[in-house]
């Protein structure tokens, strides 16, 4: 019974790992975006397909575009990365210059929450298994290893995530409810989208901007997790009648500690404050190089 119900997962892992080493790391390629794309957080319209798979980000990713937008898609299936993305927001740099050092490079993070309303996805897993080796680093999380506590994140402050501690082990989780409980909490509190660099714009606009720049992600019912991004051509000054080749970054924010939450067995919980400031995940990122398609 229990290989039956496993070779599936086996399957689907085997697919997923089969598929990223046959991408390159950096899109190589000038691409035209489908005629129907929406911005909503789902990949249907790439047909769930992309152009490169990021070693260093370990997320899939697809750069495009049509006569009015620069568009990004990623995709990413690891509870870890997904917790990071969340946590730390995606930032795209748009470096016209191409030398990875214009002082006018453009950039947009997404997903920017309030301090006091943000989320730690619930991935069915207990945390992500990624993040256990810095928090061990931590003597409060040392001094609880192998006790049994359940250690994780707490998100009553800014830049936190969670991770996976030693407790007893969960009951099957139900993944389209988890996609349904993290989508509505995304719709409820993902609301903003940071901007440097772009003129006439705030530093800080809202999803929901008349600005040109749109934003949305999605958990599936598998809990694969879709991030898209749009912004006018107008907006980077970047003409489709005269493409010029400009290079772009794709970063995974730094995830920084501010204290950790303790879940004891049979109930109970205290909360430890620990070094503002100590990072937990340090910046990921991609460079790559992009002339739009006419």
């Amino acid at each position: 019974m229990s290989t039956i119900k496993i070779l599936p997962v086996l399957l689907l892992v085997t697919a997923l790992t089969a598929n990223a080493q046959k991408l390159p790391n950096v899109q190589q390629v000038n691409l035209r975006a489908p005629a129907d794309i929406k911005i909503d957080g789902k990949a249907t319209e790439w047909d769930n397909k992309f152009q490169a798979y990021s070693n260093h980000t370990e997320f899939y990713y697809t750069i495009a575009n049509d006569d009015k937008n620069l568009y990004v898609v990623i995709q990413a299936t690891d509870p870890a990365i997904i917790r990071r993305i969340i946590n730390g927001g995606v930032t795209l740099t748009i470096d016209r210059s191409d030398q990875k050092k214009d002082k006018d490079g453009m950039s947009i993070t997404y997903p920017v929450f309030d301090k006091a309303n943000r989320f730690i996805p619930n991935m069915g897993d207990g945390g992500g298994r990624r993040s256990i080796a810095s928090l061990m680093r931590n003597s409060v999380a040392s001094s609880l290893a192998g006790s049994g506590v359940r250690v994780i994140e707490d998100n009553r402050d800014d830049n936190t995530m969670s991770v996976r501690g030693t407790s007893a082990q969960s009951p099957p989780v139900n993944k389209d409810s988890l996609a349904i409980a993290n989508n509505n909490n995304m719709a409820n509190k993902a609301k903003y989208i940071r901007t440097n660099g772009i003129k006439d714009l705030d530093s800080l606009i809202s999803v929901y901007n008349q600005d040109g720049i749109k934003a949305a992600a999605l958990f599936d019912n598998k809990l694969v997790y879709t991030y898209e991004l749009a912004i006018a051509l107008k907006q980077l000054g970047i003409p489709v009648s005269n493409p010029v080749k400009f290079a772009y970054q794709l970063m995974i924010n730094e995830v920084v500690v501010h204290g950790i939450t303790t879940y004891y067995p049979g109930g109970g919980m205290s909360y430890v404050k620990t070094d503002v400031g100590m990072a937990a995940q340090s910046a990921t990122d991609l460079w790559g190089e992009y002339t739009l398609a006419k």
